[in-house]
């Protein structure tokens, strides 16, 4: 424990002589001298105290410049939409350290995923079923289809944006698109995929060559809302 007054400590924290985590617990609750110590280092609020942790400017001041120390905030600021937008806008994965109920707000998650579509994990299973927040995830990262509903892992609209983005995320769509034309034909050209077909698919080891000897050869195509789809 050190014993100094106020000011000796603010400088001594400046100087990178001493940190909050060295001090006595009752100056952790020391305004001025929290405000100063995580001026010098965000992660210092994870040493302030429980009131510090719940005050707006201490904790506004940490997110604005080290996000990620969102995760040592009260409950009640990571449920503070100012904060915790503020917070993903520095790094869009702090969506973890969100609220729930702002991890379920439309807006703050729309932010999250268009920065980086894999903040889609920590989005609400609401808005993992969002047409809207998927296809934002998933157009400039393909591999954020992995946390998309399994509803929206069948809509072929979202599922052919990630495989045009990277042909490795067939792995994510649903089994019915597995066996949807149009999606086979994107993706049978590499080899990596085979594992991931179904396993009416699997027997075919020339995949490439399949598609192009059995189209409109005793095979069944049908319409179907979305797409002409396969059935085997």
């Amino acid at each position: 424990m050190i014993l100094m007054n106020v000011e000796t400590i603010i400088e001594k924290i400046k100087r990178n002589e001493i940190t909050l985590e060295m001090l006595d617990s009752t100056l952790c609750g020391n305004y001025v001298i929290v405000m100063a110590a995580i001026k010098n280092d965000g992660w210092a609020l994870q040493y302030a105290s429980k009131e510090l942790q719940n005050n707006y400017d201490i904790v506004m001041t940490v997110v604005e410049k080290y996000g990620l120390n969102l995760k040592y905030a009260s409950k009640k600021l990571q449920n503070d939409y100012s904060i915790v937008m503020v917070a993903i806008k520095s790094r869009s994965l702090n969506l973890k350290f969100a609220s729930k109920e702002l991890q379920n707000n439309y807006d703050i998650v729309m932010v999250a995923v268009k920065e980086n579509g894999s903040s889609l994990e920590y989005a609400s299973v609401e808005l993992q079923n969002n047409y809207d927040i998927v296809i934002a995830a998933v157009k400039p990262d393909c591999w954020s289809l992995e946390y998309a509903s399994e509803e929206l892992k069948n809509n072929y609209g979202i599922v052919m944006a990630a495989i045009e983005e990277d042909h490795r995320a067939f792995r994510y769509a649903s089994r019915e698109l597995k066996n949807n034309y149009n999606i086979l034909n994107k993706v049978s050209q590499y080899c990596d995929i085979f594992e991931h077909l179904p396993d009416n698919l699997k027997k075919y080891k020339n995949f490439r060559g399949w598609i192009k000897g059995h189209v409109g050869n005793g095979l069944e195509l049908y319409n179907n809302d979305f797409d002409i789809k396969l059935t085997f």
